[in-house]
Parts: structure tokens; sequence; C-alpha cells
């Protein structure tokens, strides 16, 4: 029922006085004696990919540098509070170059997305293929989910694509699903000339090195299983069977941006900024891309359809300092609306001092209440499950 909830203090950078803090110089040393060897592993590989493109990197904007944390604090620390003031204010204080920098950043970003989308599509190509070849996985399709199919990708977006099974068999329990995987695992390796591993994926051999894909990982003991394809650039291609969900999300979000177009930038520009500053993901412990969307959305929302990006980035940010001391639940009203409800951190349980909830997102397309599945489970067994998840 929700699309995000919470983060452990210090084990994965969702910690609010990171969140914030936009220009903060390079901090990572206490971060990385709390969360241990990690965080340098992933700055160093930033740091790698950086000095790749470093005509790229030049043309950003300063107010959304790469890497970098500013240190862990106490929760309600009086000097986490003052630096993100300070952020803010320095923020807020250049108005009108922000919107110069935002157009900037804008036009950069456009760029790095259509470098990759040419990538992406090689990846969808050789999926549909694959598919095409194969006896198992006839009357099976490839749908594009995600941020890409509603416009809000950003360079570092992964391509989610869908495989839908027919529709007499569906949905696909998980054991089905991980056998249309495999299937379709075999059907790339088969095609690419690719030698398996022991360990479960598979890489291409030297004469097919111009494959659009280099190496193949099925996550069979996930919740949701995956097959990943990985193009050797640091894209990947994520292949989950019979998710709905995600259909209902693309519908809803390609309704939204379709109507608020300057949504769709303000959108971006969030996520935008969680990348360059090197927020974890949901794959990282951190919030699904998806919740910061819809978190940003329904912010938009409760601003009259013709405001300017400018002017949500710069009150989005401005709001979000109070997650030094709130946490945010962005609720869905019966009616469709969203009610942003912020409670004070804290609390008399046991594990509140190292744990506390930093963001709820309610789903804005749940899944809708049925009395059984085809497994024969019971409605309230589905609601259990859910609020599992």
């Amino acid at each position: 029922p929700f699309l995000a909830q919470s983060c452990t203090r210090g084990s994965c950078g969702c910690c609010s006085c990171e969140l914030v803090a936009m220009g903060s110089p390079n901090n990572g040393d206490r971060r990385n004696q709390r969360s241990g060897g990690g965080f340098r592993q992933r700055q160093a590989g930033r740091a790698a990919a950086a000095s790749q493109q470093p005509a790229q990197q030049s043309q950003l904007p300063g107010a959304f540098p790469s890497g970098g944390y500013p240190p862990l604090l106490p929760q309600g620390h009086a000097r986490g509070r003052s630096m993100m003031a300070a952020s803010t204010s320095a923020f807020n204080s250049k108005a009108v170059a922000a919107s110069v920098s935002i157009s900037s950043m804008e036009e950069t970003l456009e760029q790095e997305v259509a470098r990759v989308r040419l990538r992406r599509e090689k990846l969808r190509s050789c999926i549909e293929d694959a598919i095409s070849g194969s006896t198992v996985l006839a009357g099976c399709r490839i749908e594009v989910v995600g941020s890409t199919s509603w416009g809000g990708d950003v360079p570092q977006s992964d391509l989610d694509l869908l495989l839908l099974s027919p529709e007499d068999q569906r949905p696909a329990n998980s054991r089905r699903a991980i056998e249309l995987l495999r299937e379709l695992q075999r059907c790339l390796e088969a095609r690419a000339g690719a030698v398996p591993t022991d360990a479960g994926s598979a890489r291409t051999s030297a004469s097919k090195e111009d494959r659009a894909w280099k190496r193949l990982d099925l996550l069979d003991t996930a919740r949701v299983p995956i097959l990943r394809l990985h193009d050797g650039l640091g894209l990947s291609a994520d292949v989950s069977v019979d998710q709905q969900h995600a259909l209902r999300h693309r519908t809803l979000m390609k309704v939204a941006v379709a109507e608020r177009p300057e949504a769709c930038s303000f959108i971006r520009i969030v996520k935008y900024w969680l990348r360059r500053r090197g927020l974890p993901m949901a794959a990282e412990g951190g919030l699904p891309s998806l919740a910061w969307a819809v978190a940003a959305l329904r912010f938009a929302e409760g601003y009259p359809p013709d405001t300017s990006k400018e002017v949500l980035v710069m009150d989005f940010f401005t709001k979000m300092q109070d997650l030094a001391e709130y946490s945010l639940a962005v609720r869905q009203l019966p009616d469709g609306s969203a009610h942003f409800s912020w409670q004070p951190h804290g609390g008399q349980t046991a594990w509140s001092k190292e744990w506390m909830q930093l963001l709820w997102v309610d789903d804005p397309a749940p899944q809708p209440s049925v009395a059984t599945t085809n497994s024969g489970s019971s409605q309230s067994s589905v609601k259990k499950q859910q609020q599992q998840q």
C-alpha cells in the first residue's frame, strides 16, 4: 500500500541532513566511519565515472554537486538544522541565477539522456528478438515501464521492462516467472553465443563484444524475480514478469505529466539531484525512485498549473529541510488528492534513537481489491502481504 517508508540512520544515506544540504562540501569521512567501507567504494566508483566525462561534468550547475556528503549528525542536532537553513538560504538568494542554472541543467540533462536512449533501444530490441525465436515465450510481449515510459528518466535511470505472458496465463506466479526469465536468458545467450559462468550469470564470448548486452544476471531469489541485462557501460535493463502495478503506475504518471508539463520537468530535476548527490535508491537500501517522483508530483499538484519549475524546485527543497526534525507522510485521500502530514521525529521505542521514519508515500495506483488470488489466497492474506512489503 506504500512506495517508501523508512531508513536506518547512518547505514543507507537517507538522513535528512543529507537530503537538503545542496552544495555542501565533501565530508564523507565520518559517514564512512559509521557505514563502513562501502561508502568509500561507492565514492571511488563515482569519482572514476566522473573522470571519464570531464566535459559533461563542467557544464552542470554548482547547485547540484556530485558525490560528497555532510557528516551525519544526531537526530535534531542544532548544527544540522543551521547547516540546512544556511544551505537553503544560499540557494534562495540566487533566485535569478537559478532560472538560468535550471534551464542550463535541463539542456545538459536532455543531451545526456539522448546519448543513453540509443543504448536502451538496443537492449529492448535484442530482448524482443529473443522472444520472437522461442516457442516457450510464444504469445509473450515486452512493455516499457518505469520512468522511461512517461518521460521522467534521467541519464542514470535503468530501463525497466515488463514481460507480459499470454492473457489466459496471467498473472504468472513466482515459479512460472522464473521459468519464463530462464527461457529468455537461454534465448539471449543462444543468439549471442554466450558462455555461461559458474555464478549463474553469462558473459559474451570475445567475438560477440558488439552485442547490446555484455552480461546477464538472473535474480531468482528476489521477491520479484528479475533478469538483468548489463551493457558494459553502466546501463542495465531489468525484465520482470506480469507486474501489473507497473502498468498502473505508468498510466497514472503519463496522465499526470501530460496535464502538467512543468511538473514533469520538476520531477526530473529532483531525480537528477538525487543521482548527482549520490543518495541511494531502493537497490542500495534507500527510497525507490518512484516514491520520490510521486512525492514531487503531489507537491506540484498543490500549486497552480502554470507555476514555473524554478518556483517548484526552490519551494520543494525549502520545505524538505523540515525532514531534519519531522517525518513526512504523503497520503492519498479517497478523492484522489494528496495530504502532506508532518510528524516530529522520536518516540518511546528502544530503537527510536537509531531508526526513524523519514518518508512514507502512499501507492497512487494500489492493487485492486480481490476476494481471492489465482492461488486461492484470501483477501486478508493479500492485504497482510502488502503490509509486509
